[in-house]
């Protein structure tokens, strides 16, 4: 019977020890890169991770009988807060972005966007951030710890839907945890009400935060628990920045703005922006005559 030379046992025998040798000398010469910044993205990750599981037990010992619905909280973080009618809510949010930001692997982006902004060890940061967002505030920080690098922050306290729109646990009482937990090594200077004008005036509280004079009061009461600067408004903080470093703002490596707070990016300046996000350079902010 006619039997074709593949199939002898010799050959198989031969064509196996063969792809047996190839396996070998591929897996002997792989050649591993790692990505720029790759140690600080995991460590930033870490940090958040830790941040995130401190911040869930926070939430928890003040609401033990408040469960954390995954509806609305798929990653189970107890910083989602369902408070539609709360005072302190400015406007009405994205709850999938507030979702979004959650994971600690966002604080491995906010690492990339540093890489890509040419931020390095001991480069200072102005930071303007919101209570909209607590999970990229913390993404932020993290990833300032990971890098060595430092924030000077000010914040604005008032948070849009789905954000830390809790009177009780503000985002100012959260970045507090964080601090007395040595997890993050700088809180904000100051801090302002927030909202769509982030000016105290009587005339104008109603358009501060839905809660009106309510809300105001809830904000600076949160913002005087913590010991912050209070401050009306954009006008103070170019000066407190400038302040701070003793010097002028140029004098900063970057301006990173967390959140839609009308002090970072102006009435409507994000559409002058065409929406865009990630990083910004100045020539494009003054082209468009933003102020």
């Amino acid at each position: 019977m006619f039997r074709p030379q593949i199939q002898k046992t010799w050959v198989v025998l031969l064509v196996a020890i063969f792809s047996i040798m190839m396996v070998y000398f591929a897996l002997a010469n792989i050649t591993y890169y790692e990505t720029v910044g790759f140690q600080d993205k995991i460590e930033s990750a870490e940090i958040m991770e830790e941040a995130l599981s401190v911040l869930k037990k926070e939430v928890k010992k003040q609401y033990p009988d408040v469960p954390i619905l995954e509806d609305i909280d798929p990653n189970l973080t107890g910083l989602i807060f369902n408070r539609p009618k709360s005072p302190m809510t400015t406007y009405s949010g994205d709850l999938k972005s507030k979702q979004t930001v959650l994971k600690p692997n966002f604080s491995a982006l906010i690492v990339d966007l540093f890489i890509q902004a040419k931020l390095s060890k001991e480069d200072t940061i102005a930071i303007g951030m919101t209570g909209a967002m607590p999970g990229a505030n913390i993404a932020l920080l993290s990833a300032c710890e990971a890098m060595e690098i430092v924030p000077v922050i000010i914040t604005s306290v008032g948070a849009s839907q789905w954000g830390a729109t809790d009177s009780n646990f503000t985002w100012l009482d959260m970045e507090a945890v964080l601090h007395e937990n040595n997890i993050i090594s700088h809180k904000s200077i100051a801090a302002s009400l927030g909202g769509r004008n982030d000016e105290y005036k009587e005339k104008k509280i109603a358009k501060i935060i839905y809660g009106g004079k309510r809300g105001a009061e809830l904000a600076s009461k949160a913002i005087k628990r913590n010991s912050i600067t209070k401050i009306k408004g954009y006008r103070k903080r170019k000066s407190l920045y400038e302040d701070f470093i003793n010097g002028d703002i140029s004098d900063y490596s970057a301006y990173v703005n967390i959140g839609g707070g009308v002090s970072s990016m102006g009435v409507g300046g994000n559409k002058l922006l065409d929406q865009k996000t990630g990083i910004i350079y100045s020539e494009e902010v003054i082209k468009k005559d933003l102020d």
